[in-house]
C-alpha cells in the first residue's frame, strides 16, 4: 500500500531564533540611565563585524569634504574619516575600505583637522598647526604618511584650492601660502606666495578673537587659472551697509611661473547694479564661476561672473633696486608693452611715506614703436604705477626701465 501524502502542507521557510533584549534601567552599580547616555550594538558575520546604531560619524557636522580617489574624506575632530571605495553611504567597519586616521605631530598640542587638498596624487591633510601628505590605498591599513610640515596650517577650509597638481593654496594664521613641490624628489615645501598681501590679511585677522571663525572662501577661476580668495573683515557686517565703505576684500592671484609673473589684485565685491555683497561660497559649473552672497538688501543671491566690466585698474610694482640697493640710479626713460589706454607714473623717493609720483606719460600701444617715455629722476630704488584711463579692455605685458648707475652711498 502506498501513500501520496494527500492533504500535506507546502514547505515553510525557516527563521532563526528571535530573542527579546531588554536594556535594564540600572547598571551593576545601581545607577540609573540619564539623558545623554548611549549604548552600542555590534555583531559579527562571516564578512566581519557589523555596527548598528551610532557609528564613527556620530554627532559631527563636517565643515569640509573632499572627493578624492573614489572616496569622500571629512574632518572629524582630531581625526579624519573616509567612506568605502565607491560608496559614499558606507562609513562603518562593515563597509570595505571605510575607516579613520588620526594624524599626529611632535610639535605640541594636537590640532583638529580643518580640510584637505590634492597634492601630487596624494592627500594633503590640513590642521591649524601642521599639514601632512598621505599616500592612500584601497586598504586603510596601508595608508602611509609621506611628509609632515609643522607650523604650516590652515584656518579656513574653504580656502584650500589646488592649482594643477603642484600647488595647493590655503589661508593660515600668517596669511596665504602654498604647498609646493620642491624638486624632482616631489617633496613639498612652504612657499609664501601671498607675501604682497599677507600684511593686510594679518591686520584683518587680528580683529578676530578666534581667527578660525573667519568665513573666508576661495575658488580657482577656470578660464585664467587664477586663485580668488575673499577675506572678510571682522568689523564689516554680513549684510553690507550701502553708506559705509567695506574693508573686506577679494584678492586674486595671477601666477605664471614660466614667464616669472606673480601678482595680486584687490577687488571690492560689487554686483552689476553697484550693490555691495558678501560672498559665502564659490563654485564652478560649466566653466563659469558662481558665488552665493548676501547683498545690501539682506537677501541671498547667486552671482555669476561673466567677464570684465567698467572697473578701472591700477598695477603697481614694489620698490625695486636692480639688485644694488646701495647704488644711486639716474633714471632715463621707460618702455611699456601692452594694449588699451594707460597712464604711467613713477617715483624714486624711497623714504617718503606718501609717494610723490612723477607723471611719465600715456600709451595705447607698445612704446617701442613710438619711442621711449622720458623720465628723469635720481635715487637708490624705483617704483612704477600703471592705471587704465577708461572702461575698454587693457593688457599690461612688460615694462623696461632705463637708468645709469651712479655712486655708491
Amino acid at each position: 500500500m502506498s501513500d501520496n501524502f494527500t492533504g500535506g502542507l507546502d514547505a515553510v521557510v525557516g527563521y532563526g531564533q528571535r530573542s527579546a533584549v531588554r536594556f535594564a534601567n540600572y547598571d551593576d552599580n545601581g545607577a540609573g540611565w540619564v539623558i545623554g547616555d548611549s549604548f552600542f550594538i555590534g555583531y559579527s558575520t562571516t564578512n566581519g563585524p557589523v555596527n548598528l546604531g551610532h557609528g564613527w560619524l556620530k554627532g559631527i557636522a563636517p565643515t569640509a569634504a573632499l572627493a578624492f580617489d573614489d572616496r569622500i574624506y571629512v574632518p572629524n575632530g582630531q581625526q579624519f574619516n573616509f567612506c568605502a571605495i565607491g560608496d559614499a553611504t558606507g562609513w562603518e567597519t562593515q563597509s570595505a575600505g571605510a575607516s579613520y586616521i588620526i594624524p599626529t605631530s611632535t610639535q605640541g598640542q594636537q590640532s583638529a583637522v580643518v580640510g584637505f587638498g590634492q597634492y601630487q596624487g596624494c592627500l594633503a591633510v590640513y590642521t591649524r598647526t601642521f599639514t601632512q601628505i598621505w599616500a592612500t590605498s584601497g586598504d586603510p591599513s596601508q595608508f602611509v604618511k609621506k611628509q609632515s610640515l609643522d607650523n604650516c596650517g590652515c584656518i579656513a577650509s574653504q580656502t584650500i584650492k589646488s592649482i594643477g597638481d603642484y600647488d595647493v593654496l590655503a589661508l593660515g594664521d600668517t596669511g596665504v601660502w602654498s604647498l609646493r613641490v620642491r624638486d624632482s624628489s616631489s617633496n613639498a615645501i612652504r612657499s609664501d606666495v601671498g607675501s604682497p598681501i599677507n600684511p593686510a590679511i594679518r591686520t584683518m585677522l587680528s580683529a578676530y578673537a578666534d581667527p578660525t571663525t573667519i568665513a573666508a572662501c576661495s575658488i580657482v577661476e577656470p578660464s585664467t587659472n587664477q586663485y580668488w580668495i575673499f577675506v572678510p573683515d571682522a568689523t564689516d557686517p554680513v549684510t553690507p551697509d550701502p553708506a559705509v565703505a567695506t574693508k573686506s576684500k577679494l584678492f586674486v592671484l595671477s601666477y605664471f611661473p614660466n614667464i616669472a609673473i606673480t601678482a595680486w589684485s584687490t577687488f571690492d565685491c560689487v554686483d552689476s547694479g553697484a550693490k555691495k555683497f558678501t560672498p559665502s561660497k564659490f563654485v564652478v559649473c560649466n566653466g563659469q564661476v558662481y558665488c552665493r552672497g548676501t547683498s545690501e538688501d539682506g537677501k541671498e543671491y547667486l552671482y555669476q561672473y561673466t567677464g570684465y566690466d567698467a572697473t578701472l585698474a591700477t598695477a603697481e610694482l614694489p620698490w625695486l633696486s636692480g639688485k644694488e640697493p646701495a647704488r644711486v640710479k639716474i633714471a632715463k626713460s621707460l618702455y611699456v608693452v601692452g594694449s588699451g589706454n594707460w597712464t604711467i607714473k613713477a617715483s624714486m623717493d624711497f623714504r617718503e611715506a606718501n609717494i610723490p609720483w612723477n607723471s611719465v606719460g600715456t600709451f595705447s600701444k607698445p612704446s617701442f614703436d613710438i619711442g621711449r617715455l622720458p623720465w628723469a629722476s635720481k635715487g637708490t630704488h624705483f617704483k612704477v604705477q600703471a592705471s587704465t584711463t577708461d572702461a575698454s579692455a587693457a593688457v599690461l605685458s612688460s615694462l623696461v626701465i632705463r637708468y645709469e648707475l651712479d655712486k655708491e652711498i
